[in-house]
């Protein structure tokens, strides 16, 4: 295929492509709504629940009031002082603590479509705006790919696979967390605006000006709003930057894009609430600022030796002036602490249990399983080899070797933690599009009818993969459990929504509920309850107190949770529905998590033969398995037999068991609960 023929922009080859990606950005949009046909139009897993109560905030109150609001578990309420809900007893500064751009921009479509004579929901756009941006996504690599390459089939082909890559689709390998219609996270917006940010940088280096530097920082600075994996589109420009001075590879124009890019990219991140001082203070953020450094002494030193009209002593002024920077930044660095416990596990991946617990219970946070890696890239991974090599086949040039090293870095990034896969997705389909163009082309014309049936055959396979992974595995919203059995019948548990529906209208509305940190976004706003703990994960040591009481006796859990003016707690029990995330599977992470801060739990003493019989005592246990000896006999998901000794509660009293005994709420006996009772009836 000649190159020529293929990077031009007019004629009826236009019209082609603008077909092309109109049909890929389709497809790529009807993948993601299967969850909507399977199911219905709901909310997928946890983080959305919280997000759509942030928009639902904004569209009430207005946006200058979502900076001070605090979440009460209830509603999000605009006052500045700690409300007894969200984190109970402490509160959340939720305008301070959140990145609101996903919520901006569902405020503001929902706002567009309500002028434009719509009427749709905002939850409705909230649950479909996922797949849209992926329209985003599929043109934004088109441009980047064509940036780099020049070249229009490898462009299409990069936004083809991108279009269906089930590592954009979902963020986990389990299903548990999907880019699918109704996952409203942040990943959804924030990973087209990083595409669009390589972009414009790529662009403004290669065509400088004011206007595309600032454009390039304005689209980061817009993921930054998004989503905190702006860290690694900062670095990895810092690195491009770095890069392009060692190895002479349009070294002025990338210096002087750098200077204004972190400046205002410094600048406008530190407006953002969420980040604020982080993005001068935190080990993080240090290659940026070296590499502002190093631009600002290029630049300097290299303009008086251009003929330029600057003084002579810039070649002493520019060294000291980009020291003095990096002495200030460094004396106002936080301490080897401050480093973010993801990316301590990024850099040590797979060691991150012995330093946090918490980090490595999280499924999302794994190192990457090879099966995995698989799942989600495919074909791709056939390709992906062949296009790093093109990269460095010709001469070096600033877009091919951006490329090369985004791809090598968020590679690794990608190896080292489960749900930063979809970082890597852009790279992969990129290189993908630009090996297969140099694998048609390297092909000698007697080849080139078996190479291009090999080609289409693995273009179908990929399309096939992509369409049936969307289906049967990233459209299963964890709110809902579904599976087909062995005679083809489709089976759906709806177990956590008739839990949350109970006590939305039997649980008394200022009562606290303690469960396990995961459902906390869940029954804020399906429950209506006030939670100890959530999603959020922001306060280590209650989650460390909530599993300590779990894995607590009877008794002394009910002291506990007596001191705490705890009313409701919640378990989720999977061995008759065979659900096996339940919390008795998580139950020796709860023992990590509390032996970390209270030096009373031993982990050691859970183990083992002993440690069984002790597990038997637990509250978690007692809760989950009470009253099951009369109705199953065994526990699926462990596949052991269940004690047939009844368990007798003392200090807790049963109020709701779910059909399947997925869900289970028990009330604590105490006489300030029975006074809640009373007054909720």
């Amino acid at each position: 295929m000649d190159q020529k023929t293929y990077s031009r922009g007019t004629g009826r080859w236009w019209t082609d492509t603008r077909i092309i990606l109109a049909l890929i950005a389709i497809h790529g949009f009807l993948i993601r709504t299967f969850s909507a046909v399977k199911h219905e139009v709901v909310l997928h897993e946890y983080d959305p629940y919280f997000n759509y109560k942030c928009t639902e905030f904004i569209h009430r109150y207005g946006v200058a009031k979502f900076w001070q609001a605090f979440d009460d578990g209830k509603t999000c309420r605009a006052k500045i002082h700690a409300d007894a809900g969200s984190w109970y007893p402490f509160g959340r500064k939720v305008g301070q603590t959140t990145y609101p751009g996903l919520m901006l921009l569902a405020y503001a479509a929902h706002t567009l479509i309500q002028y434009v004579g719509i009427n749709a929901s905002l939850k409705t756009v909230c649950i479909f705006l996922p797949p849209v941006c992926s329209l985003a996504t599929v043109y934004a690599v088109y441009m980047l790919a064509k940036e780099i390459t020049s070249n229009e089939c490898a462009a299409l082909t990069s936004a083809f696979f991108i279009g269906s890559l089930p590592a954009l689709i979902s963020r986990t390998h389990n299903g548990e967390i999907t880019k699918d219609a109704g996952a409203f996270d942040n990943e959804a917006v924030a990973i087209p605006l990083m595409v669009w940010a390589f972009y414009a940088w790529l662009a403004a280096v290669r065509s400088p000006s004011l206007w595309a530097s600032a454009l390039a920082a304005l689209t980061t600075f817009l993921m930054a709003l998004s989503w905190g994996g702006y860290v690694f589109v900062v670095n990895a420009i810092a690195c491009f930057t770095l890069a392009a001075i060692v190895l002479n590879v349009r070294r002025k124009q990338a210096c002087a894009v750098y200077v204004v890019y972190h400046a205002l990219t410094v600048t406008l991140c530190f407006s953002v609430p969420m980040i604020a001082n982080a993005v001068l203070t935190t080990m993080e953020m240090k290659l940026p600022h070296l590499a502002f450094a190093a631009a600002v002494t290029y630049i300097a030193t290299t303009g008086f030796a251009g003929g330029g009209s600057m003084p002579k002593c810039a070649y002493v002024c520019a060294p000291i002036a980009a020291f003095t920077w990096l002495l200030v930044i460094a004396n106002t660095t936080e301490n080897t602490s401050s480093l973010t416990l993801r990316l301590k596990s990024l850099l040590k991946p797979g060691r991150s249990a012995a330093g946090n617990p918490l980090v490595a219970s999280i499924s999302e946070h794994q190192p990457t399983r090879w099966t995995n890696v698989v799942l989600d890239f495919w074909v791709s991974l056939i390709y992906n080899p062949i296009g790093l090599y093109t990269c460095f086949k010709t001469d070096l040039q600033i877009g091919y070797l951006a490329l090369a090293m985004y791809a090598v870095f968020a590679s690794y990034f990608a190896a080292a933690m489960v749900r930063l896969g979809l970082i890597f997705a852009p790279a992969a389909a990129i290189l993908t599009g630009i090996g297969l163009t140099y694998t048609l082309d390297a092909t000698k014309k007697n080849a080139l009818m078996i190479v291009y049936a090999i080609t289409a055959m693995l273009m179908i396979a990929h399309v096939t993969h992509s369409t049936a992974v969307a289906s049967n595995i990233y459209s299963n919203p964890n709110v809902m459990l579904s599976w087909q059995t062995k005679e083809g019948k489709r089976m759906v548990i709806d177990d956590f929504r008739d839990a949350y529906s109970w006590m939305r209208h039997n649980v008394p509305r200022k009562s606290v509920v303690m469960a396990w940190w995961d459902y906390g976004y869940q029954l804020k706003q399906m429950a209506n309850c006030t939670v100890m703990t959530d999603n959020n994960t922001s306060n280590y040591e209650q989650i460390a107190l909530t599993a300590m009481i779990f894995a607590s006796e009877e008794k002394q859990a009910h002291k506990m949770l007596t001191q705490l003016n705890v009313q409701y707690v919640m378990v989720v029990y999977g061995g008759v529905a065979k659900y096996s995330m339940d919390d008795i599977n998580k139950f020796m992470w709860m023992v990590r998590i509390a032996a970390s801060v209270f030096p009373q739990v031993q982990r050691a003493r859970f183990l083992g033969n002993r440690g069984k019989e002790l597990r038997k005592q637990t509250l978690l246990y007692k809760l989950c398995y009470q009253g099951l000896h009369g109705m199953s006999e065994f526990d699926n998901v462990r596949e052991t037999k269940i004690d047939p000794k009844p368990i007798q509660l003392k200090y807790f009293t049963e109020v709701f068991t779910s059909d399947l005994w997925l869900v289970r709420i028990y009330r604590v006996n105490s006489a300030q609960s029975d006074a809640h009772a009373r007054d909720s009836t």
